[in-house]
C-alpha cells in the first residue's frame, strides 16, 4: 500500500488513539476506513464478490456452516489489503474462526489447541486454471473438492467453538 501523510492537530491524533482501542484495531488507517465507512458490513455477498462462481458458493456455504456451530457476533476487520470477516464467541469474547477474502481466493482460520491461528480451508479461481481449486489448509488440490472443505471447516471451527468459545 502506497503510505501518505495526513496532519492532525493534538485533539484530532487523541480521538484517533480512542477510535484505535474503541475499533480493536493497531493503526489510524483502519480507524478511518471505519469511520468513513469503506469497510465492509459482514455480508457474505459482498465480501465474495470478486470470487468466481463455484468459490462463492462454497465460502457461502462455509459461513452457513460456521453460523450453525454457535453465537458469534461477526466482524469486518483488514489485513494486509484483504477483508477478514471474523466470527467472535458471544461468550467468551474471543475469535474462534476467521475467513480472509481476495479477489481470488477465500481462506479460512480457526484458533487451534494452542491458541494460534491455523488454517482449515481454501477455494482459489485463477483465468489461468480449467476449474477452481480447493484445499483443506492453505494448499489447493484438483482432487478436494468443495465438500471436503466444508466438512474440514465444520469439524475444526466445532473443536475450536469448544476450546475458546465458552
Amino acid at each position: 500500500m502506497a503510505e501518505k501523510t495526513v496532519k492532525v492537530d493534538e485533539a484530532v491524533h487523541q480521538r484517533l488513539e480512542e477510535l484505535k482501542r474503541e475499533y480493536g484495531v493497531e493503526t489510524f488507517n483502519e480507524v478511518l476506513r471505519h469511520e468513513l465507512d469503506i469497510i465492509s458490513k459482514p455480508e457474505v455477498d459482498e465480501l465474495a464478490a470478486f470470487l468466481q462462481e463455484d468459490v462463492k458458493e462454497t465460502v457461502q456455504s462455509v459461513v452457513e456452516t460456521i453460523r450453525g456451530i454457535g453465537q458469534f457476533d461477526e466482524e469486518v476487520t483488514e489485513e494486509r489489503n484483504r477483508e477478514v470477516l471474523e466470527f467472535i464467541s458471544t461468550k467468551s469474547g474471543r475469535v474462534v474462526s476467521r475467513i480472509s477474502f481476495d479477489e481470488r481466493y477465500f481462506q479460512v482460520q480457526y484458533r487451534g489447541q494452542n491458541g494460534e491461528m491455523k488454517d482449515c480451508g481454501r477455494g482459489w479461481y485463477s483465468s489461468n486454471s480449467e476449474n477452481p481449486k480447493f484445499g483443506r489448509h492453505r494448499d489447493t488440490h484438483d482432487h478436494t473438492e468443495p465438500s471436503d472443505v466444508i466438512e474440514q471447516v465444520e469439524t475444526k471451527v466445532t473443536g475450536a467453538y469448544e476450546r475458546w468459545g465458552k
